[in-house]
């Protein structure tokens, strides 16, 4: 089990996901009905579908941690991922029969109500787990920063769709590559390494640079840190950022991530990287 500690610094990004939201609804108010019914990456989910699913999100979010109501819970043979993707599919069916406008009031006042309760927060306390950082109770910050990536994935998802600008500008970006990042400790947790190795991870976002460092630990195992820390560097992966969070999101499958990617030193721990999971699936 990945510790808080490895996980890296905390994150503030409760103002960009308020901001994130108004975006989506906007762009949802100019969508005509061919763009409504447009098929996305989802597979069988049309841009209303995806749009019905972040609704059903707010709602599950706001009766869990506003009101403290957990609702319906795995049956004892069914993983988490089949579970949640049986409530989605059920849920998106049901919201078929709303109208475009009834969905976008409803995520208008959803969105509110859920920034109103992540203002109040603190975001050191221990909220939900995190099931893909491998944390069973993680702190309130990851826990806004997760829903924080799954709103701009599927408000991406639907840009890619209907071909509008994306969500590439580093107000948005900068803080679900952070995000995402935090499923590293889990996705390198089985490996082993020497005391104070390094795999250094570069994302490339037109003419700048990101970069976080995973070290190993004997202690404790490994542990994410943003930048480039001066210990031991024995594998180096270089990669678009775009290509990235399509990889970690499962939107791109992992041979054409390691074909976009430069890879140097420990093969062994570089590649490893392409099996990092950062959603719930």
């Amino acid at each position: 089990m990945v510790m808080v500690s490895q996980l890296g610094p905390a994150i503030d990004v409760r103002t960009t996901f308020r901001h994130e939201r108004d975006l989506l609804i906007d762009l949802l108010r100019k969508l005509d009905k061919p763009e409504w019914t447009a098929a996305t990456v989802c597979p069988g989910w049309s841009v209303r579908d995806v749009a019905g699913h972040l609704l059903h999100d707010d709602l599950r979010r706001l009766s869990r941690t506003r009101d403290g109501v957990q609702g319906p819970v795995p049956a004892a043979d069914e993983s988490l991922p089949t579970f949640l993707n049986r409530a989605n599919d059920r849920w998106v069916e049901e919201t078929r029969f709303l109208s475009p406008r009834l969905l976008i009031d409803l995520l208008t006042c959803t969105g509110q109500l859920l920034h109103r309760m992540w203002a109040d927060a603190d975001l050191d306390q221990l909220g939900e787990g995190v099931w893909w950082a491998g944390v069973d109770a993680a702190p309130i910050w990851l826990d806004v920063a997760r829903d924080y990536s799954e709103d701009w994935i599927h408000h991406q998802q639907i840009r890619d769709t209907i071909e509008r600008p994306g969500l590439g500008s580093p107000e948005f970006f900068d803080p679900l590559l952070d995000t995402l990042m935090r499923a590293l400790p889990k996705t390198y947790e089985s490996l082993h390494a020497e005391d104070g190795a390094t795999v250094l991870v570069v994302l490339n976002d037109q003419n700048r640079s990101l970069s976080w460092s995973l070290v190993w630990d004997i202690g404790r195992g490994w542990t994410l840190y943003p930048g480039t820390q001066p210990s031991l560097a024995r594998a180096q992966v270089i990669l678009p950022a775009d290509t990235f969070w399509r990889l970690a999101t499962g939107s791109l499958p992992r041979q054409q991530a390691v074909e976009r990617s430069t890879v140097t030193g420990d093969q062994r721990l570089a590649h490893h990287l392409f099996e990092v999971v950062s959603v719930v699936r």
